[in-house]
């Protein structure tokens, strides 16, 4: 017996989540190319030692909101609103993809990320990421994350680490330098 209420139903919201799929990846194709973009900046900034302008620097906060635009997906990016349609095989095999999507793109968005803030020694930044992956309040997103992604990440984060301590260590003897010769 087949309700066509429900059938409406169904093909209503696979329009809803087909239309909010291609907003996610909307957003992720906005994400890589602001870091493509960057990373343009940065080589030329690189490669141009004269330039007093720091572009790359300027267009970071572009960078960090395309990222986070992803990564604070209302709902979830690639988690479907509701599941009407949740007993299909096609939902299933729809959701298998999505979820594989999700663990692929998610952190290898977040390790692109965190390179960069590595490579410009980005600290804070690094330690505000961190901080959100992982939020229990949130989707905590470093469970998407590989074996391999997470050492990545956990590497990263240690070289940061090290540098905010090395450069704490080096302010005190500066102030200690400075106090000895008041």
């Amino acid at each position: 017996d087949i309700d066509i209420h429900t059938i409406e139903a169904n093909n209503r919201q696979q329009s809803v989540d087909d239309l909010r799929e291609f907003k996610a990846f909307g957003a992720y194709i906005a994400a890589l190319e602001a870091i493509q973009r960057w990373s343009e900046l940065h080589q030329k900034q690189q490669d141009n030692t004269s330039t007093t302008t720091r572009e790359d620097q300027a267009y970071l906060p572009i960078v960090i909101k395309a990222c986070y635009d992803v990564f604070d997906y209302p709902q979830g990016w690639l988690v479907d609103s509701t599941n009407i349609h949740q007993t299909s095989p096609d939902n299933e095999t729809r959701q298998t993809e999505m979820s594989v999507l999700r663990h692929k793109y998610i952190s290898m968005l977040a390790c692109n990320l965190f390179r960069i803030f590595d490579l410009i020694k980005q600290e804070q930044e690094t330690f505000r990421l961190i901080t959100f992956l992982s939020d229990s309040r949130k989707q905590q997103l470093y469970t998407l994350f590989s074996k391999e992604a997470l050492n990545s990440v956990l590497l990263l984060t240690e070289h940061a680490a090290e540098r905010c301590l090395d450069r704490q260590q080096q302010q005190q003897t500066d102030d200690t330098t400075v106090n000895y010769f008041l």
